[in-house]
């Protein structure tokens, strides 16, 4: 697919989260409305809307539970195959593949925990957390045809100098399975 990209874009974030890396407690917004002139694909100019959050927070000293989620809608058209929506992979219903579903809307959330464990030495820079959480999300054209997908993700987190590492695995139904290795971003 060739062609031209061009759109208009507003973003508005808002973070209260008390660390980059592994919070314990605060709130992360992400919102963005985009007007698309031309991308490849697309019959007409369309609009596009995006909104995730995450939240935290921490029981006692060492419990952090957290929430999130997310929505996109293209406003009644057919987003083209480039401004698709992408479920599946890490925090996406991680049982299924990364960016296994695509669509032009989607709604996505889930909800879990970490536990910190130990401190690791200096040198290596961080703590230990294991913990797991649960997901649901669909991607759709049409909100009454929705399927929601669900996920199980369990691992550890653990805070280096160089960024979290996380290594675990996800379950979905029909025994769909994966493992995840991640260093860098992981909220």
């Amino acid at each position: 697919m060739s062609g031209k990209t061009s759109f208009a874009s507003l973003r508005w974030n808002y973070d209260t989260r008390n660390n980059a890396q592994i919070p314990s407690r605060g709130i992360e917004l992400r919102n963005s409305l985009n007007y698309y002139f031309d991308a490849p694909g697309a019959a007409n100019s369309f609009a596009q809307a995006e909104s995730r959050f995450n939240a935290f927070h921490s029981i006692k000293s060492k419990n952090i539970i957290f929430g999130f989620g997310g929505g996109g809608a293209t406003f009644g058209e057919t987003a083209p195959l480039f401004q698709q929506f992408a479920l599946g992979g890490l925090f996406n219903v991680g049982g299924y593949g990364t960016g296994e579903f695509r669509s032009g809307n989607y709604l996505n959330g889930g909800f879990g925990g970490l536990r910190e464990t130990f401190s690791a030495p200096a040198y290596i820079g961080g703590k230990l957390y294991p913990g797991g959480w649960y997901e649901a999300g669909s991607a759709f054209e049409n909100f009454s045809r929705a399927k929601y997908r669900q996920s199980v993700t369990g691992g550890a987190l653990l805070q280096t100098r160089i960024g979290p590492i996380f290594v675990g695995g996800s379950f979905a139904e029909g025994g769909r399975r994966r493992l995840y290795f991640s260093l860098g971003r992981f909220f």
